[in-house]
């Protein structure tokens, strides 16, 4: 556990230091198990809307917030909020998810290719 959660302070630092506009991290088990999340995040409550994005809905709230699945294939899925309040991106790798919000006024494509360099490292930790 303590190399997940250094690994996912690697990516928060790293997020921040080249600007990418990610806000909050969590990684969550294929099982719906919460296995890290930032303090800013709590996702605990809400893994079964995720794992229901994940299954094909095309809308889901997290925290309050609607957004509007854009994008979804096998590797990813890209949700926005129409009112214009970020995004939220989901990133398979083995043995769950790892999502990100990302703020207000952010593209996601650089968010994306910021996190997918890291997928890759959390599927290999066990």
């Amino acid at each position: 556990m303590a190399e997940i959660n250094n690994l996912m302070e690697e990516i928060a630092n790293a997020a921040l230091e080249k600007n990418t506009k990610i806000a909050s991290l969590a990684l969550v088990a294929d099982t719906g198990k919460v296995v890290y999340q930032t303090k800013n995040w709590d996702l605990t409550n809400q893994t079964k809307i995720i794992l229901d994005a994940v299954k094909g809905n095309k809308e889901f709230v997290l925290n309050s917030l609607k957004f509007s699945v854009i994008s979804n294939d096998s590797t990813k899925i890209v949700g926005v909020n129409k009112g214009g309040m970020g995004a939220v991106l989901i990133l398979k790798y083995k043995g769950g998810l790892l999502i990100s919000y990302v703020m207000p006024g952010a593209g996601t494509e650089g968010a994306l290719n910021f996190l997918e360099q890291y997928v890759k490292k959390i599927s290999e930790i066990k």
